[in-house]
């Protein structure tokens, strides 16, 4: 059994290098920093608060300036991972205000869960005179930093049980992806390698006529169709022969 000091020293160095961590993570193509940070949002959020939450953006990818949303719907969370945070609370709380959606009339408790850094000692509040439309912005009720993560787990220690687990489970994942991917690509750029595309190991034919078209429609989605042996494999190992990340299968 851990006990407190060995759980916040994991805390305390997860939390620390978390920022790196979303880094490698997008660098490796595993995810976009951004929708990396609302899936572990939604994780901490589910224990800071008491209840779970869900992502609006798969309810509606028009949902207007907010990402999550608790199990009682009562309570919104803007998910950031910018470096200008007292502008993305300002601007987002405006574009509420002046939003025509009638989705935003409904919008009265927002938190902010963000990266700590250095523009986090700028934020101002939004509330009584200074208030910006309906919703009210204090610092002590409406915005999380990963700091304030590491603050909250050392003064409640069910919250830190309860956090260290959600985070060693995400640790271990992360490392277990991270390195299935690696594999995933490496094999592929085998089996990428192993395709022939000479005639007799001597003559090439020209392709670049079908590649230029595929290119230029530029679609999501390619169908590369043809009978046995009619060089449908080839045409594929041209076309991403130029590209940092490809999975083959």
């Amino acid at each position: 059994m851990l006990n407190s000091n060995e759980r916040m020293g994991f805390i305390i160095e997860y939390m620390s290098s978390y920022d790196e961590k979303i880094k490698m993570a997008n660098k490796n193509g595993l995810f976009d920093a951004a929708k990396m940070f609302e899936l572990f949002a939604i994780e901490v959020c589910n224990v800071w608060f008491g209840q779970k939450f869900s992502n609006l953006n798969d309810e509606t990818a028009t949902y207007p300036y907010v990402d999550l949303i608790s199990e009682n719907r009562e309570l919104l969370v803007q998910v950031s991972t910018v470096q200008d945070i007292p502008t993305k609370i300002k601007t987002t709380l405006e574009k509420i205000r002046d939003s025509k959606d009638k989705k935003c009339s409904d919008l009265k408790n927002i938190v902010f869960f963000v990266l700590s850094n250095n523009s986090i000692d700028k934020v101002r509040e939004y509330s009584g005179d200074n208030q910006i439309g309906s919703i009210s912005f204090t610092i002590k009720d409406n915005l999380i930093t990963t700091n304030d993560i590491i603050t909250k787990a050392q003064n409640d220690l069910n919250f830190q049980k309860k956090l260290y687990k959600v985070l060693k489970d995400e640790y271990e994942n992360f490392n277990i992806n991270i390195r299935k991917f690696k594999g995933a690509l490496e094999l592929s750029n085998s089996g990428l390698k192993n395709i022939e595309g000479l005639i007799n190991g001597e003559y090439e034919i020209d392709r670049n006529e079908f590649l230029e078209k595929i290119t230029k429609d530029n679609e999501r989605y390619i169908s590369i169709q043809g009978g046995a042996g009619s060089g449908k494999s080839v045409l594929c190992k041209k076309y991403v022969e130029n590209e940092k990340l490809v999975l083959y299968a």
